[in-house]
């Protein structure tokens, strides 16, 4: 478990069928996630927008982020999160995979990329 030495805030923020979950420290926003509530009741990962500051990394802050995320989930009773594995993040894969898998989701890679994407992640709940 880490240790935040530094004031946290993660907070949910909710408009119609968008969910933010957004990471503060010290006050000031530092990254949030965008997620879009289906009409099946799942929620999609849109975009994760990146810490502002390379010291924010690999310190718990998206755990935090992704355990605010699945706190809401139970609490609305979503049945699933699922999200798209971009060519973009490449370069950081086996980071991206360890943190997801980590949350218990399950990774599907396409045999070939689908446009922008190569593969998914999903959580049943």
């Amino acid at each position: 478990m880490k240790i935040f030495h530094e004031a946290v805030d993660v907070s949910i923020k909710n408009c119609e069928s968008l969910v933010f979950v957004i990471l503060s420290i010290k006050g000031v926003q530092t990254s949030k996630m965008k997620c879009v509530l289906h009409e099946d009741n799942s929620l999609l990962i849109g975009d994760i927008e990146p810490f502002k500051k390379r010291k924010h990394y690999n310190k718990g802050y998206g755990s935090k982020m992704m355990n605010k995320l699945l706190e809401y989930a139970s609490d609305n009773k979503i049945c699933a999160i699922h999200g798209n594995l971009s060519v973009v993040d490449q370069d950081h894969k086996e980071r991206l995979h360890h943190f997801y898998e980590k949350h218990g989701f399950a990774i599907i890679l396409f045999k070939e990329p689908n446009g922008m994407y190569y593969g998914e992640v999903v959580k049943k709940l």
